[in-house]
Order: C-alpha cells, then structure tokens, then sequence
C-alpha cells in the first residue's frame, strides 16, 4: 500500500465532557498507540511537554473502537480543562522478515517500507518537539524562580538548569547526582553566565490627603525603597553571552536566546530538514512505483499451500493448515474466498501410517465456485504402491458466508486403518492455485 498520511500524534484539550478522541495517524492495528495524559498544573522538566505526563492502559482507562485497525480512543473518565490528551502512534523498532532467493517477497517488502516511513515520521515528529522545549527551557530558566536547587541522589536529564551556591549549572548528561564536587569533576555539570533578575520594586507611597476645597490634591506620599539586587547587577552583553567566559554578568531571556542561537547549527538543521524532505519524495515516489506493480499484478494467479498430521478414523476435520491442535502444522488453510476466485486446482500428497500399514498417495482436486456455492472433487487420484489400499480420504466442502463473499473451506474425513495410530507420523500437504480471478 502507498503511505501518504503524515500524521502522527494529535494534542486535544480535555473539556471534562468529551470522552472519545479520533486516532488520525495511519495505523495497522491498535498495539502501536500510546495514550498519554498531560497534567497542565504540574511541570516537570524531564518530560516532552515539560508538564506532568501520565501513560494510559487500555481496559484500565479507555477502550479502543470496534473498528479494525480502531479509529479512536474512547476515554473511562473525560480530561478536565486543565488536561490534555496526546493520542500517538509508536512504532517498534524491530524488523523480523526473512527474504530467500527466489520467493515472492513484494508484499513484505512493501510492508516493511511503510513500516520505515512511519517511524521516520515519528521521530521527526519527536525531533521537532524535542527541540522546541529545548529552546523554551533555555529560556525560561532564565527567570528568577522558576530554577530548582540541586539536590543529591537526584535523577537529572541533559540540558537541565539547577542552581547551586548561587550559581547556575547546566547537566550536560543524564545522570543520577552523587555529591555536587565530584559530579563536577566528572564532567556533568557546567558553569552558565547566568544572572539573577532584578529585585522588586519597593511599594508605592500612599496618597496625601486631598486640599480643603477638594480640588488641589495633598501631596504625593515617598516611594518605597528600592527591592533588594539580585546575584548580578549588570547584564552581559551580546558578545559575552555568545563567548560564555564571563562569570560576573547576568544573562537576560534576549541573551540566553543569543547565546543559543550561536552555539546550535540552525543551518544544519534546516539541511536535515531538507534532506528528510528528500527522503520521504523519493519513498512516494517508490511507494508509486509499488502502486503501479501492484495494479499490474491484479490478474496474477494466487497460490496457498500448507500441512497438518492427519487422524485416522476421524472427521470431519477442517485443513486449517496452521493451528491445527496437537500438531505440528503450518501454512495456509485449504480453503479458498469468492471474492475475486472462481475456480482453483489443489495437488495433494497424502501419507497414512500405522504400525502395520501404509497408504501413500497423491491426489487432485478442484474447486469451483457456481451459483453462490463452492463445490469440490477429485480430478485424480494415483497410489504410488499398487498392492496397497487406497488412501480412505473422503473430502467435503463447507460453504460460509462472510459479509459479501463465500468461503468454501475443505474438511476430511478418514476410514479405520489396521494396526495401532501413529497420527505424528500420518501428514497431509497440499499446493493449491487459482485458476481465475475478476
């Protein structure tokens, strides 16, 4: 399939009413979603918003639509003004299909592809994010009251503003604090050029008293005092906040955002930008390309194949092939849909065997769909020992219907062999392909 869908997460704002939220990322079914409560009166500096996050558990606090893969999320309790509700698609990080030499492996290729382009999407959707609370924390920690102190025995992240003996520090890694000396000889930490604000400005003086014929106002009262200075009493200028060597200045939210803007590539990331821009037209383009494979391959015949141990004196037993119980199976099941097939020719090899007898034999069937109803028969049947009996198989077709289609699914049913079951060793195969398609 083609993956034109760019979303990836979408942020909706709790109203303590709604209750259901549409999933907008293209997605294959419900594992890859992660519902996340965002809190917007608690902050916390280790998260992506920068506010208190809290993942959601399905069955415990929502439930997904009936729709398959679901379509939206459909929330236990309703998110209150002050929450928000972040509904996003995380892909994992595996890859698990093996390709041989000579196998048709379109399909998985093309799955695999899409599955490449979302996890592009999602880390630039996480790289966007990222960056941009980067910024707002730079910035903000430039305010006066909003620093934590450092404290011991801490979880810190990268990037991350403490203050200390009156003195700013930047982590430079995430790190669990030990004491503040040796985390600083270790390289975790280093010093920023980072004022404090000024003080307050002192309360204004009351009012005079007004004139005795109530028009010349008293007189103004004193002012207040000054408010006390803060760490620093001058601020830096542009060239010292971008050098960063003073440690005597303090740095306003115009400096900070200088500083920054001087340190991070901004070009580079507008040539990362591009290039992924690059990228996702070249898969489109690929994505095409497919789209086109794929309609040339329409008419293209469809092949199934698969085995199961087979039970003697038994049956009916369907030939599911995969998840058969008690045996060692795999494959398709032998059994073919309406939608698109009309007729399809089966080569089966049969082998039966118990601890006085056995009965090899390869057989031919055909399926034809005629007046809404499956029907089966043998073409062929030949023993490859004349001297033994013939296999005892018997098979029957079971029609279903299944929306606007019909499924015609293949049961056996076996005679009593002679001699004690040894059913492990007993094995149905089968190779089966469609004649006609619409």
């Amino acid at each position: 399939m083609s993956l034109s869908d760019l979303d990836v997460a979408e942020v909706y704002e709790g109203d303590g009413i709604a209750t259901d939220f549409p999933i907008t990322a293209d997605i294959e079914d419900k594992t890859v979603v992660v519902v996340t409560l965002i809190d917007e009166t608690t902050e916390d500096s280790t998260t992506r918003s920068g506010l208190a996050e809290t993942v959601r558990v399905e069955s415990t606090h929502f439930d997904f639509d009936a729709a398959t893969p679901p379509t939206q999320v459909e929330m236990y309790v309703a998110p209150t003004a002050t929450e928000k509700l972040r509904v996003e698609r995380v892909t994992p990080l595996t890859q698990d299909d093996v390709y041989s030499a000579g196998e048709d492996n379109n399909n998985n290729i093309e799955e695999n592809l899409d599955k490449v382009f979302r996890i592009l999407q999602e880390l630039d959707y996480k790289v966007s994010d990222n960056f941009t609370k980067i910024i707002a924390d730079a910035v903000s920690s430039s305010t006066a009251g909003t620093i934590p102190d450092w404290a011991t025995a801490t979880n810190y992240n990268e990037s991350q503003v403490v203050l200390n003996n009156e003195k700013l520090y930047r982590a430079l890694s995430d790190h669990l604090s030990g004491t503040f000396s040796d985390d600083l000889i270790a390289g975790k930490w280093e010093l920023l050029e980072v004022a404090g604000v000024k003080g307050d400005t002192g309360d204004q003086g009351v009012a005079g008293a007004d004139g005795a014929d109530s028009v010349v106002a008293g007189p103004a009262g004193a002012n207040g005092a000054d408010g006390a200075d803060g760490i620093f009493s001058a601020i830096a200028t542009q060239g010292e906040a971008e050098t960063g060597t003073d440690n005597t200045k303090g740095m306003s939210p115009l400096r900070v955002a200088q500083a920054i803007s001087s340190q991070v590539d901004e070009a580079q990331i507008v040539t990362n930008q591009t290039d992924i821009a690059t990228v996702t037209a070249l898969a489109n383009n690929i994505n095409g390309r497919l789209t086109a494979v794929e309609a040339m391959v329409q008419q293209a015949t469809g092949k199934f194949a698969g085995q199961q141990n087979i039970k003697n004196n038994a049956g009916p037993i369907q030939l599911v092939g995969e998840g058969a119980t008690g045996a060692d199976s795999y494959g398709y099941e032998m059994s073919r849909n309406s939608d698109g097939t009309e007729f399809a020719m089966i080569d089966i090899f049969i082998r039966r065997q118990t601890d006085t007898e056995l009965r090899v034999s390869y057989v031919k069937l055909i399926m034809q769909f005629i007046d809404d109803e499956w029907l089966i028969g043998r073409a062929d049947t030949m023993q490859l020992d004349e001297t033994l009996e013939l296999d005892g198989i018997t098979f029957s077709v079971v029609n279903t219907v299944t929306g606007a289609s019909v499924d015609g699914e293949i049961y056996y049913a076996s005679d009593n062999m002679a001699g004690t079951n040894h059913d492990t060793q007993s094995l149905i195969s089968w190779l089966g392909q469609e004649i006609s398609k619409v």
